[in-house]
């Protein structure tokens, strides 16, 4: 456990040192303290009229976190509140991430038909928005779903539309793209594929 801020320390100090924290100790693997300083953040964000996207940015982050411990309802709690705070302030780019999260949290869920509902709202939105880096990452999500969903000839479909989003002199994510389409060619079996 850390140590409590001083409580000289300004609000907004304190924010920003609670949420750096939360990332560093994400970075470094300690999801458990990640959480501690994110729901320190949340709790120091909620109804900060000075910050109004932080508080929805805060539900995102720590959304994350629980994904990433497998604290599926817990995640699927924060993804909402994200959700529900996007469509207030009228962010599009926040609806559309927050469609992507609650897709992939309800894949872990097994619950396919809103996983994949979830999803294709994703990547309508983003194709509306003609973003092509979040049309990219709207079908990797859905790729990555369809692995979790043990379906990996519809996630090599995603993959393939992942690689075709990204432009010719995006070599990492191409190539990240790729490895995916490796990965959901082995799963099948398909192993000349894999290695092509």
């Amino acid at each position: 456990p850390s140590a409590p801020l001083p409580e000289y320390w300004n609000h907004n100090l304190r924010c920003a040192l609670h949420l750096n924290l939360s990332i560093a100790y994400k970075t470094i693997g300690c999801i458990f303290s990640a959480i501690t300083h994110a729901n320190q953040y949340v709790e120091l964000v909620t109804g900060a009229s000075s910050r109004p996207n932080a508080e929805a940015q805060s539900h995102y982050n720590i959304g994350m976190l629980h994904e990433i411990l497998g604290g599926y309802e817990e995640a699927l709690k924060h993804y909402k509140k994200y959700l529900e705070f996007s469509k207030k302030s009228s962010d599009k780019k926040g609806m559309a991430q927050a469609y992507g999260c609650l897709g992939s949290v309800y894949a872990h869920l097994k619950n396919c038909s809103l996983s994949i509902t979830y999803h294709e709202q994703h990547i309508n939105l983003a194709s509306k928005l003609k973003d092509p880096r979040l049309v990219s990452i709207a079908y990797e999500q859905f790729g990555d779903t369809y692995m979790t969903l043990n379906d990996p000839e519809k996630a090599v479909d995603q993959f393939t539309e992942m690689y075709k989003s990204y432009s010719k002199n995006e070599l990492k994510n191409q190539t990240t793209a790729l490895c995916k389409l490796g990965a959901a060619y082995k799963s099948m079996g398909r192993n000349q594929y894999s290695i092509y």
